[in-house]
């Protein structure tokens, strides 16, 4: 895949929920001092997987369904992906690296994700005022 995790919570580390893919922890992390942002692996690999799936043509509602059928949490207690979930994930700035947050998702990929978001709409859009055209 094209996401890269670019440091592993430590074992244990505890925190608070920052972003999807992202833990803001309480511990010692890899390459970094007390209480900065660190990768949460394993939801960095899901969150990798929605990019992919999104650039290979699924639907939010159909990743969605399948995050769902396989009970993946979006945040501790919570299962429950919906479309508007998924869409702040692909449109949220923090996982190209911006300011403290390390790099998930290259600019060129997260560009890629807005042109093909902004055709759907565009197409979307299209098709739903011929729909209504008399």
């Amino acid at each position: 895949a094209q996401v890269p995790v670019v440091v592993q919570a430590a074992e244990g580390a505890g925190g608070c929920f920052c972003c999807f893919g992202l833990r803001r922890t309480s511990g010692q992390t890899y390459a970094y001092n007390h209480g900065a942002v660190a990768v949460n692996g394993d939801e960095a690999a899901v969150l990798a997987e929605i990019f992919e799936r999104y650039l290979s043509g699924s639907s939010l509602l159909q990743i969605a369904r399948e995050l769902n059928a396989r009970r993946v949490p979006y945040a501790p207690g919570i299962e429950n992906w919906n479309k508007a979930r998924l869409m702040r994930m692909l449109e949220d700035p923090r996982y190209t690296g911006n300011g403290e947050f390390p790099q998930l998702l290259s600019k060129e990929r997260a560009a890629e994700l807005k042109r093909i978001k902004a055709a759907r709409n565009s197409t979307a859009a299209s098709s739903a005022l011929t729909a209504t055209t008399p």
